[in-house]
């Protein structure tokens, strides 16, 4: 009996309290009817089957608009428009790997109407895929390696010294590069600079750690003609177009020149393919099947190294008439004409050489700031670069002084902000910092805290005194 009347106390406690022990449930409780119920009688009667299918249809419509306008509305389907649009994305996208595949790749016709076939070596998406296509090129590395900051370096000692010194023959020509180089990313993507700051072709040398952003790419017109003239060699830089897909087989690629075809027939040629943003690059490495081979002269008495690809067609307006420097002939450029040849190629110049694995090489590639320490070059403030047109520059090279000293060493003088912060003026002359200014290229010291722990020099290396 014990176990009965335990069982019927549990019962009772979980007894709904609408049920009675005749086992029905009690639905005539007040407070369990809806207040706002209304009766079935004057319910509305269901819709006919016309008028629910128009409805359903309006439905519809009102979630596709709402779909274009890319309104978040769930796990819907995508729209006909919007799966064609993602499609064409996504082929102009993998366009950059295909071309390094042999059923893909790219045609160009050069100057002798010869259409010719390229293939490409890809490169991680970052600021330094210059770098590494050029360290393929011009050593025949294979791989991206550290070796890339080693070409870089001697590239940035090159211009940074011509920057700094009258006297050398592309002092005037470089400074009149950098300075248009203040614009030229502006004019392409309106709004960069008040993100990113002011741009340059110094700044991007200057910045080495990886996530710098667009700061650090190499994507200048000026930048080319410096490469061209470090290597002595003609360099070949085709565009992809916005159209291009891998579903198409070989798509047909224009081009730009830069440098002198004479330097393109005597020591070779440089090939580089980019998008129209020209923001990363990547190498050729095979044209018309046939491996390109990128090596160097080393001596003058080394046999000529023209390259394949005929580019008479390019005039001298084409390769030279962007830079519009005050002492060149008017537009267009017609005849021969080309800035005055540099006596040797500076990459065979041991002022401008870092030897591989020097403490010089890596104190330049771990830290943000390339020339803090040296007092010569502003310990990395920015240059206080004249105008060419205000200065006064008529010709390309500065004419000499009588005295011992014939070209002054520096006469321009620096600012009091670092070339790495990108700090920028506006049309009446304030001063402004880019908005994005917490990436790591501005925690140069700590980089160089750490060179000095390494016990790396913090002077300037022998081979950088002039």
């Amino acid at each position: 009996m014990r176990v009965l009347f335990s069982a019927i106390r549990t019962l009772r406690r979980f007894k709904n309290s609408r049920w009675n022990w005749n086992e029905e449930i009690n639905v005539d409780r007040r407070e369990d009817r809806a207040t706002n119920a209304q009766r079935w009688g004057r319910a509305a009667p269901p819709l006919a089957w016309p008028q629910l299918q128009a409805r359903l249809t309006a439905h519809q419509a009102r979630l596709e608009r709402r779909v274009d306008t890319f309104e978040p509305l769930g796990d819907l389907h995508l729209t006909v428009r919007e799966r064609d649009t993602n499609s064409d994305e996504i082929l102009g996208q993998l366009t950059r790997y295909w071309d390094s595949f042999n059923e893909g790749g790219f045609t160009a016709t050069d100057g002798a109407d010869n259409e010719r076939i390229f293939h490409i070596l890809n490169w991680p998406e970052d600021g330094n895929s210059l770098w590494y296509s050029l360290c393929y090129t011009t050593y025949l590395h294979r791989n991206s390696t550290r070796e890339w900051a080693w070409i870089k370096a001697q590239i940035w000692k090159y211009f940074n010294y011509v920057i700094h010194h009258p006297s050398h023959s592309r002092h005037r020509l470089y400074v009149h590069l950098e300075r248009q180089s203040w614009t030229e990313i502006e004019e392409r993507h309106p709004g960069s600079e008040r993100l990113w700051g002011r741009m340059s072709i110094l700044r991007a040398l200057h910045l080495n750690t990886p996530d710098s952003g667009p700061p650090m790419y190499g994507n200048f017109q000026g930048m080319m003609q410096v490469i061209a003239d470090y290597f002595r060699k003609e360099v070949i830089l085709f565009i992809r177009p916005l159209g291009a897909r891998i579903d198409v087989l070989r798509p047909d690629y224009d081009y730009r020149v830069f440098g002198s075809r004479t330097d393109g027939q005597l020591n070779g040629q440089l090939y580089f393919v980019t998008d129209t943003s020209q923001e990363q690059y990547q190498v050729v490495t095979r044209i018309d099947q046939v491996l390109v081979d990128y090596r160097c002269r080393t001596s003058p008495q080394d046999p000529a190294a023209p390259g394949v690809f005929v580019t008479s067609n390019r005039s001298p307006d084409d390769r030279y008439g962007w830079i519009n420097a005050p002492w060149m002939p008017l537009r267009p450029l017609i005849g021969a004409y080309e800035p005055i040849p540099l006596p040797n190629p500076p990459m065979l110049d041991p002022l401008f050489t870092i030897p591989f694995n020097s403490d010089e090489c890596w104190q330049f590639a771990g830290r943000g700031e390339a020339v803090d320490e040296d007092a010569r070059y502003g310990n990395g403030a920015y240059p206080v670069l004249p105008d060419s047109v205000t200065a006064g520059w008529v010709t390309e090279t500065i004419p000499p002084v009588p005295g011992p000293a014939p070209f002054p060493e520096f006469p321009y003088g620096f600012g009091n902000r670092m070339i790495v912060t990108g700090t920028y003026e506006d049309a009446n002359g304030r001063e402004w910092w880019p908005q994005w200014n917490n990436i790591n290229a501005y925690k140069a010291h700590e980089f160089r805290q750490l060179a000095i722990e390494r016990d790396l020099p913090t002077t300037p290396h022998k081979l950088s005194q002039p």
